[in-house]
């Protein structure tokens, strides 16, 4: 039986193999739909396409309310499932989502395209604004010459943010997703050898920030600090030998990040 995890594997072969990922980022479990949802993959390039993995070990419970979540926030879905949820899958999704079969086969996963699916493109600017976090949409709107304070709030720079090129917004969230993923799918892809195995995804988890688990209708509670570090990567199950090659980073750096509640009007 096939579990999540040997199922992504299988699918970020297939991405590779085929240069989906050329020039892209590959994002595992993204966190999507102001922190509410997450996408088992992602891959942002010139758009953004979400996979949805149906294991052995899941159900189809949740999947036609997930369905209609994925198409209003990105620009494609593929729907990668076990074959005995196939049948119910294609009944379940409209045409334009891509469905994908696993099988498991002597000579490992394969991966059947049953239906290819049709790519859209997100144009609400509520959705790809949700995309960003505050940094970015302040750098965003400052270089696109808009007027901003460092201290406006995150409400502020939205309202700001709504009145832009749908074009340029569009092209920024697609281009701030790459940066911010970027180190990670850098490090899976220098660790990664001739093929994925589920030990490899460890590699893509990205901690995003705080700001991002508030929803952007609250006020703020939190303070963020964040201090890069060097965080050394355990190489030893790679290079039992210790002769780790040179192009293979050792470390990465992290932001370590603590909270700290403000305080409230009433103890001021």
């Amino acid at each position: 039986m096939l579990d999540e995890r040997r199922i992504k594997a299988a699918v970020i072969d297939r991405l590779l193999s085929t240069g989906a990922l050329n020039d892209a980022v590959l994002i595992n479990e993204m966190v999507y739909a102001n922190w509410s949802r997450r996408a088992d993959l992602a891959v942002a390039n010139g758009h953004l396409h979400a996979f949805e993995i149906k294991s052995d070990f899941d159900s189809l419970r949740r999947l036609e309310g997930q369905i209609a979540i994925y198409l209003e926030r990105f620009d494609k879905l593929t729907v990668v499932v076990a074959p005995k949820y196939l049948s119910s899958v294609l009944e379940m999704t409209p045409s334009q989502v891509a469905v994908w079969c696993v099988l498991e086969e002597a000579t490992g996963v394969r991966i059947k395209v049953v239906r290819a699916g049709k790519k859209g493109k997100v144009e609400n600017r509520d959705v790809l604004i949700d995309y960003l976090l505050r940094d970015e949409l302040y750098c965003f709107l400052s270089t696109h010459g808009v007027q901003v304070r460092r201290s406006d709030s995150r409400s502020q720079l939205v309202s700001l943010a709504r009145a832009q090129s749908l074009t340029k917004l569009r092209a920024y969230v697609l281009h701030a997703l790459k940066e911010r993923y970027k180190e990670s799918f850098s490090t899976f892809i220098a660790l990664r050898k001739e093929s994925t195995s589920p030990d490899d995804l460890i590699a893509l988890r990205k901690t995003r920030s705080v700001e991002e688990a508030i929803p952007h209708n609250s006020a703020p509670v939190m303070h963020v600090d964040s201090k890069p570090q060097r965080v050394q990567l355990a190489l030893s199950r790679l290079f039992p030998t210790g002769e780790i090659p040179t192009e293979i980073p050792t470390s990465i750096s992290v932001r370590s990040r603590v909270p700290k509640r403000r305080k409230s009007m009433s103890s001021v």
